[in-house]
C-alpha cells in the first residue's frame, strides 16, 4: 500500500501539505466516457486540490491516450496489462500518497465540490463517505426506468451504494491491505464498517448512466449478484436488496416495478450460481458506455 502519512487542512483548504485527497480511478477500455468524467470532476477543482491517478488496465482502445490527454491539469495515467478492476485499484493505491482515498469507476461524474464534502465528512470522523446516485435515465428503456424507481427507493442505495463512488478516511482504508481478489468491490466497502460509520451526506451526488436496455441491466445483475455472492461466502454482508416490501408499502403503486426488480434479481442469483467468475466477468453493459457529446478529448 502507498505512503499514507500526508495530512490535508480539515474543510477542503488546500494548504503547504498538499492535496487533500487521492482520487483512483480504473478504466478498461473507458474511451467513450474518461474525458466526460475527468471534465466534469476537474471543472470546479482548483489547482493541485487532488491527486488524481487513471489505471488504464487492459485497454485496447484510446482510454490512455485521452487521460494522458488532462495532464496538464494534475492527472496521471499509469497502464497495466491485467484487465482487472481490482489489479487497478491496487496499482492506483500504489501510485498515490494523499488521504483520505476516493475511488470513481470512470463512467461516473462527481464535480469536485460533492468530493469535498465527502472528505469533509470523513474529516467529521466517518471511515466511509458516498455520495448518492443521481440517475441519467433519458435514454432508458420503459422496462430499466421502472426497475430503477425501486432500487432508488431502497435504504442501502441512499447510504450511497451503488453511486460508483467510495471515499476512504486513514482510519477506514487502514481496515484492509490489498483490495481482495472480489468482484464487488464497493459491496466489500460497505460491508467494511457499521452503519454508524459509514455515511452518505444529502448533498454529496454523482451521476450514474443506467444500461439503457433490460438486456445489458441483466448483464450488470449478474456481475453484481456475484460480486455479492463472493462476500456473503466469506461471512461478511447480508442481502443489499433488503427493504423491497418497505418500499411497496411506502409506495404501493410500485407494485408492478417491485416484481420486475424481486423477478430480475431473483433470475440472476440463480443464473451466476451456474457461472464462474470469468464467465460473468464479460457481462459488462455497453450501452451505459455513451460518448459524450463535445468531450471526447480535453476541451
Amino acid at each position: 500500500m502507498a505512503d499514507v502519512n500526508s495530512e490535508h487542512s480539515p474543510g477542503g483548504a488546500i494548504g503547504a501539505s498538499g492535496p487533500i485527497a487521492s482520487i483512483v480511478i480504473p478504466a478498461h477500455n473507458e474511451e467513450a466516457v474518461i474525458a466526460r468524467t475527468l471534465s466534469t470532476l476537474l471543472a470546479d477543482a482548483r489547482s493541485g486540490e487532488f491527486d488524481i491517478v487513471v489505471v488504464c488496465n487492459g485497454c485496447t482502445d484510446a482510454t490512455q491516450s485521452i487521460s494522458e490527454g488532462f495532464a496538464d491539469r494534475g492527472v496521471r495515467t499509469i497502464s497495466i496489462q491485467t484487465p482487472s478492476k481490482i489489479a487497478a485499484l491496487n496499482a492506483g493505491d500504489r501510485e498515490v500518497q494523499a488521504m483520505p482515498r476516493v475511488y470513481l469507476d470512470a463512467d461516473v461524474r462527481i464535480t469536485a465540490d460533492s468530493v469535498r464534502k465527502l472528505v469533509a465528512t470523513l474529516d467529521a470522523g466517518a471511515l466511509v463517505a458516498a455520495p448518492r446516485a443521481q440517475l441519467d435515465v433519458d435514454q432508458c428503456s420503459a422496462l430499466v426506468r421502472a426497475y430503477f424507481t425501486v432500487w432508488s427507493e431502497l435504504g442501502h442505495v441512499n447510504r450511497g451504494l451503488g453511486s460508483g463512488v467510495y471515499a476512504l478516511s486513514r482510519n477506514g482504508r487502514a481496515r484492509f491491505d490489498d483490495f481482495p481478489s472480489v468482484m464487488g468491490d464497493d459491496y466489500f466497502i460497505y460491508c467494511l464498517v457499521d452503519e454508524d460509520d459509514r455515511i452518505s451526506p444529502v448533498d454529496a451526488v454523482a451521476t450514474v448512466v443506467p444500461p439503457q436496455t433490460i438486456k445489458d441491466l441483466a448483464k450488470r445483475r449478474l456481475r453484481i449478484e456475484k460480486g455479492n455472492a463472493e462476500i456473503r461466502s466469506q461471512g461478511s454482508g447480508s442481502s443489499p436488496g433488503a427493504g423491497l416490501m418497505d418500499v411497496v408499502k411506502k409506495r404501493p403503486r410500485l407494485l408492478p416495478n417491485a416484481a420486475l426488480y424481486a423477478g430480475l434479481h431473483g433470475w440472476a442469483r440463480l443464473r451466476v450460481r451456474r457461472m464462474s467468475s470469468d464467465q460473468v466477468g464479460w457481462q459488462r453493459a455497453e450501452s451505459s458506455r455513451i460518448q459524450a457529446e463535445g468531450v471526447a478529448g480535453n476541451e
